[in-house]
Parts: C-alpha cells; sequence; structure tokens
C-alpha cells in the first residue's frame, strides 16, 4: 500500500513483483489471493502478474518476467560475475557444520552469531578437490570485514552500521534457487526500481543488498523501513496468528473496501 501511495504520489510506476523462491510456500492460489485482494482495495499496479479486474487489465510491463521462479538464468548470469569478481565464493559446509558452530556460538556467549567464513579463503585446488568429492556447494556473499557504512533511510535517517555485525550470507542455494537478499537486487536492477518501502524488519537486508548494488557497480534504490503491525503479544504480525484474516475474508463478511483501505493506512 505505501509503494503503491508512494509511486502515485511522485508520478512513477508502482511494480508488483512475486518472489516464489520459496517454492514450498508458493501457489496459484495463493497468488489468485493476492492479486484479487490488492485489486478489491483498490491497489492497482503498472507492471507484473496480468490480472482482469473491474473490467481492466492490470500488470504486464517491458522489465519482466515478474516471477523470480522464470528468472533463473538471469541470477545465475549474475552469480557468475561475483564469482569471477571475488565478490562471491562457494560454500562447501553441511548444514551439520553450520548448526555446530551456530551451537557454539551460543554456549560461548559469543558477540557473533553467524557463519564462521570456514570456505571463504580455500584455494582453487581445494574447492576442486571438494567438488570432485561430490560437495554441491551454497554460494555465498563476501562481506567486507569491519567496514562501516554511513547510510540514509527516507524514514531513520542516517544510521551508521559496521560490517562485522553481519556474516557472508547464502546467495544461492545448492539447487540453484537464489535467496531473497540476492534475487531482490537483481530485480531491482532490471526493473529500474528507484524507491522501496518494507518493514524495519529488512533494515540490515538493505545493507547486504546495498553492498550488492555497490558490487555490480549500480546505484542502489531509495529504502523506506516502516515500523510494523504487531499482535497482542508485541511480536511481529503473523498471518499465523489466531484471528489474522486474509483481505478476501473482510470482503466476504461485507466489509466496505474504502473502509479496510483506510484503516491498514492509519496504521501507519
Amino acid at each position: 500500500m505505501y509503494n503503491w501511495a508512494l509511486a502515485r504520489a511522485l508520478g512513477g510506476t508502482f511494480v508488483l513483483r512475486i518472489e516464489d523462491t520459496d517454492q514450498a510456500r508458493s501457489s496459484d492460489a495463493s497468488l489468485q489471493v493476492i492479486l484479487a485482494g490488492l485489486a478489491w482495495l483498490g491497489i492497482d499496479w503498472d507492471e507484473g502478474p496480468v490480472f482482469e479486474a473491474h473490467g481492466r487489465r492490470l500488470g504486464g510491463g517491458d522489465f519482466g518476467p515478474y516471477f523470480q521462479m522464470q528468472r533463473l538464468e538471469r541470477y545465475r548470469a549474475v552469480v557468475e560475475q561475483l564469482l569471477a569478481s571475488g565478490h562471491a565464493y562457494p560454500c562447501f559446509c553441511s548444514a551439520e557444520r553450520i548448526e555446530a558452530v551456530r551451537e557454539r556460538q551460543k554456549a560461548e556467549k559469543s558477540a557473533f552469531l553467524g557463519y564462521d567464513g570456514h570456505c571463504r579463503n580455500l584455494s582453487a585446488e581445494e574447492r576442486a578437490a571438494r567438488q570432485r568429492d561430490g560437495v554441491v556447494p551454497n554460494v555465498r556473499f563476501r562481506m567486507p570485514e569491519a567496514r562501516v557504512l554511513r547510510v540514509h533511510d527516507l524514514i531513520r535517517g542516517d544510521v551508521e552500521v559496521n560490517t562485522k555485525e553481519l556474516d557472508d550470507w547464502v546467495m544461492v542455494r545448492q539447487d540453484g534457487v537464489p535467496l531473497y537478499n540476492f534475487a531482490c537486487v537483481v530485480d531491482d536492477v532490471d526493473m529500474r526500481i528507484t524507491h522501496v518501502v518494507r518493514g524495519e524488519e529488512h533494515f540490515l537486508n538493505g545493507i547486504k543488498q546495498r553492498l550488492v548494488f555497490e558490487a555490480l557497480g549500480v546505484e542502489c534504490p531509495l529504502y523506506a523501513h516502516i515500523p510494523l503491525i504487531l499482535n497482542q503479544k508485541g511480536a511481529k504480525l503473523s498471518k499465523r496468528d489466531p484471528g489474522v484474516r486474509s483481505v478476501l475474508e473482510y470482503r466476504d463478511l461485507g466489509y466496505p473496501e474504502e473502509a479496510v483501505f483506510n484503516y491498514i493506512a492509519l496504521l501507519g
């Protein structure tokens, strides 16, 4: 809603992108609920999946496909670019080793919780040996060591973050499917995104993403990280919380779309 409002206020283009790399949770049925719910609220998108609403065709655009699972070849090409430039590297660590490292860090009450960089500086020979053994790697982004980033957020203002607080995160899983922080940067570049509004839990993700933009030599969009809607326990509201309804359930209960739109807008 806030991305839509900002795009309309600035005379820009509102892009609806379907981030469907979590195949276990992505289905056409859930997609149709999203599209129908947005259309019912009057949140019309200029680019994205094609959808007919109120006799009007929404979506389309020149910078698709707008589904991430249809963009895997593009992600693979950018991964190769980042591996070649040294901004990314293959990680051969097993899930069991990663979990053991995490448990040891917790037991030692370490100030840093995350990947320990075990595969960060493997030689070409060591990497080749692991591949000969049949180990399929993840691909991790090589974070700068102890670099202070001064960033401007449209909500928070100027903020300093030290990269020593962040680990070398996984960009691409062993199955070749990219994770959010990497895929959305490639999409933002290709779709010429200038502004992103999202929940404040993504603020540190924004730091990771800025560094990917930098590695690709592309200017980062302007970010606005807004406060979260909380549940009765003070935690982030989840669709799995008791009593939470989908947008279309409010429609089916007879709520006017203007009332639901206004209620959500006033939460922010």
